[in-house]
């Protein structure tokens, strides 16, 4: 196992050092695995929704996508890699949906990641900072699974404005979502190039060279992720 660099975090409270510890510590696990060649770890009990689609039942009878659903998404497509990918579809805008995909990891790694409070392992962290424009018929090729709940959705509409504007989160969240990632050298940089090239792959965009993997995220005024607010300071 190779060893991280020390990483001295700004502005985290020791409870958000502590998730983060943890996350690396599955961070450093998901990578050795990697390496190996083995698939990610089994799906450890409860991980998967009971609501899982039933075998057989194919995606052409599932309802429509709307605001609201946790879809499955079909695991033919190439970002589903070994392990289920679920989305949660936060907004419609014409015949696209904007969705943000539920987490590997059972701790959340950045301000953009929110601890949901569900059970099952692959629908605890939602990675709202990943967020994608999905074409109604590539969303449809997907399973109901569950829906948001209300509450849900105004977290989701939090981060993302939080996001946007670069404003802290509502006290009630700042708990729910991992800390600031500023330093070049931090691995969460890297968790963001995969994550975000394996999203972007859903809507058939254009992938950014790994160099500038940087995130739709960095051409914003305010991006929380920007590894050169935290050069000479970390």
């Amino acid at each position: 196992m190779s060893k991280l660099p020390a990483l001295k975090l700004r502005y985290a409270t020791p409870e958000q050092k502590a998730r983060l510890s943890r996350w690396i510590a599955e961070w450093e696990l998901d990578r050795d695995l990697a390496d190996a060649g083995t698939p990610s770890r089994p799906a450890a009990p409860g991980s998967v929704p009971v609501s899982r689609p039933r075998r057989g039942r194919p995606v052409t009878k599932e309802p429509r996508p709307r605001p609201g659903q946790v879809r499955l998404l079909a695991p033919d497509a190439t970002a589903a890699g070994d392990c289920p990918l679920y989305l949660a579809v936060l907004e419609r805008d014409d015949t696209d949906f904007v969705c943000a995909p539920f987490g590997r990891f059972a701790e959340p790694c950045l301000p953009g990641e929110l601890l949901t409070g569900r059970e099952a392992l692959l629908l605890r962290v939602l990675c709202v900072w990943n967020a994608v424009t999905l074409p109604g018929p590539r969303l449809r090729a997907s399973w109901l699974v569950d829906d948001l709940s209300a509450a849900e959705l105004s977290d989701a509409a939090a981060i993302r404005t939080s996001l946007r504007t670069g404003r802290p989160v509502p006290p009630l969240l700042a708990t729910r979502v991992g800390p600031p990632c500023w330093h070049p050298d931090d691995p969460r940089q890297e968790y963001m190039r995969r994550e975000r090239r394996r999203i972007l792959s859903l809507a058939g965009e254009v992938l950014y060279p790994p160099h500038t993997a940087s995130l739709k995220l960095a051409a914003e005024p305010h991006d929380p992720y920007d590894p050169k607010r935290g050069r000479g300071k970390a």
